[in-house]
């Protein structure tokens, strides 16, 4: 994805979280309210119950002295207690009511107290004594009393359930609310991101397509160009060689592939027959363009020996991170031949018995000349070299032998004999055999 969906989502999802946070506490600080709420609704509707039972038991004992009018009384005295701990319990966790159920307590202790003693006088001393009890109406006033502070507490935390539940019940809708926007926000993103993830397929594939057709035009290239080519990695070992590379080694690609370069570059001195250091160790040692000695032999596979140069270089990506190297070299037998008849030539001009030297096409300045020459006018090579022909001639031979130079430039060779001058000044008669030396296009 593009950096701006990347940090809408992100935001999208901070979001949510606050907003899933905010509602989760306030549903469950709602929740417990509530719950606290109906354990104080249920502690107090549970203990008006047992005390109106209780009322009721003594009522039925006095006006019939039935002891079985008793057993809701007894019921209700043995659960009262558990129901004003409970009332208790509930008031202290929600911090509410706390003079309220301490009273009632008091007069729970006084009703059963009143009650108990009208039973009391009922037995030992006589229905009158009981009823004159009930007629100080202290009971009836405690009872009256303990139903007024329970009915408000009933009916604050009635509207108080109320308002909770409505709380409870907004923030479950707004959670619900906020869970679907968020799944439809997240749907969108999803489509968007999948729509970005096809996008960079696409892009990868065409990039890894046109880098294949790259890679592949690069091969053939290498492939088909007249020197040899070895690639390396940094490690030296052979990653790359072309159809050449491998004719002059020796060795398939199959079998040099991963191998280390000086197994299948071996090249020696071709005199001394030392080791010559690999280029591409050389190139991978101080990361720079290099090239063999002089006269360096490879040695192939088939244990042939073929002169050749070459040169190596780094290969770089496009943060100048050192990837390998490329070796590119070329058989130079014909070269080497050539140099060395050139140079077998070169000797024979050099050391011959008799005088030879050589002038330029467009004058008759000597460019070359061997010791013979130079002999011949009592002078050095080096003082001859670059003077003019005609200089050396007698007065009256060199209009003939600048003649004698322009008919053989025609006719490809031609002889003549002319008086020379020594350094002395004295003349010798020189015969003198002109050839024209011409290149391929003549």
């Amino acid at each position: 994805m593009d950096r701006p969906w990347r940090f809408l989502a992100i935001a999208i999802l901070l979001v949510l979280v606050v907003l899933f946070y905010s509602d989760w506490r306030a549903f469950q600080s709602a929740t417990r309210d509530a719950g606290q709420t109906r354990q104080i609704l249920q502690a107090t509707h549970a203990l008006l119950a047992s005390l109106t039972d209780a009322e009721n038991g003594q009522r039925g004992y006095l006006l019939t002295g039935d002891r079985r009018y008793l057993t809701p009384f007894e019921s209700a005295e043995a659960k009262l207690p558990v129901e004003l701990r409970d009332l208790s319990a509930a008031a202290a966790a929600s911090s509410r009511y706390l003079p309220d159920v301490a009273r009632v307590e008091t007069l729970t202790r006084e009703k059963l107290a009143e009650v108990k003693q009208t039973i009391a006088a009922r037995d030992h001393e006589s229905p009158a004594a009981a009823l004159a009890i009930v007629r100080t109406d202290h009971g009836q006033r405690t009872m009256g009393e303990i139903r007024s502070i329970c009915s408000t507490i009933m009916s604050a935390e009635t509207e108080s359930l109320t308002t909770r539940s409505r709380e409870a019940e907004h923030h479950a809708n707004r959670f619900r609310s906020i869970v679907l926007l968020g799944c439809l926000l997240l749907a969108f993103l999803l489509f968007r991101l999948g729509s970005a993830v096809d996008t960079v397929i696409a892009d990868r594939e065409r990039f890894a397509s046109s880098a294949d057709e790259a890679r592949q035009q690069l091969q053939t290239t290498l492939s088909s160009i007249g020197d040899a080519v070895i690639a390396t990695d940094t490690a030296g070992a052979i990653r790359f060689m072309n159809p050449v590379a491998e004719t002059l080694t020796g060795w398939s690609s199959d079998d040099a592939l991963v191998r280390p370069l000086e197994g299948v570059f071996h090249i020696v001195h071709e005199s001394t027959r030392a080791m010559v250091e690999s280029p591409v160790r050389k190139v991978l040692r101080e990361g720079a363009v290099t090239g063999l000695a002089n006269h360096t032999v490879l040695l192939a596979k088939g244990g042939g020996e073929i002169p050749i140069d070459d040169s190596g270089a780094p290969i770089r990506d496009r943060h100048g991170k050192m990837l390998g190297v490329v070796l590119v070299f070329r058989d130079i037998s014909e070269r080497r031949t050539a140099e060395q008849e050139l140079e077998r030539w070169k000797q024979i001009f050099i050391h011959a018995g008799f005088g030879m030297f050589v002038v330029g096409p467009r004058d008759d300045k000597i460019e070359d000349l061997n010791q013979a020459f130079a002999a011949l006018h009592g002078d050095r090579v080096e003082e001859l070299r670059g003077r003019r022909l005609a200089e050396l001639a007698a007065p009256e031979f060199r209009d003939q032998l600048s003649a004698a130079l322009k008919l053989a430039a025609e006719k490809g060779r031609h002889l003549l004999e002319v008086n020379h001058l020594r350094r002395d000044g004295t003349e010798f008669v020189c015969l003198m055999d002109i050839t024209a030396i011409r290149s391929e296009k003549g």
